[in-house]
């Protein structure tokens, strides 16, 4: 029953991104689970409030699709201190960090179109990193 429960859900995820995503324009938060919990929150948050996606290479080392979500994600996106956790698009997408050679955690990717984009690596803001690539 859980199972199926799952894989309806990230069925949802799935369309939702493909149904919803904006041609051009987009925010990545590039993370990892080897980041704190506080920092995933804060993405998480951030992310939902600005429309972005929260983008993993993939499921934490040793772990089962299942497991990983049961146990990893699902936690932070049932946190009943961050009820919009739950509305935050993520994304298992290794092809994304190689797009964008991301080589380190967090990132924060704005991409313009698809010739365009900026990045930034550490621990910084969407606003703060739109505000870099905005002089740039």
């Amino acid at each position: 029953m859980l199972l199926a429960f799952l894989r309806i859900l990230l069925v949802l995820i799935l369309f939702y991104n493909l149904a919803y995503a904006k041609e051009g324009e987009q925010l990545y938060y590039f993370i990892s689970f080897s980041m704190s919990d506080s920092l995933i929150k804060n993405y998480l948050q951030e992310a939902a409030a600005n429309k972005g996606i929260l983008v993993l290479r993939g499921v934490s080392p040793g772990m089962n699709l299942r497991d990983f979500l049961l146990q990893k994600l699902l936690p932070l996106l049932q946190d009943p201190e961050n009820p919009k956790a739950a509305y935050t698009s993520l994304e298992i997408n290794p092809r994304l960090f190689s797009k964008y050679k991301i080589t380190q955690v967090p990132t924060l990717v704005y991409v313009r179109d698809e010739k365009h984009y900026w990045k930034v690596a550490g621990s910084v803001t969407g606003s703060w990193a739109m505000e870099l690539f905005s002089r740039s």
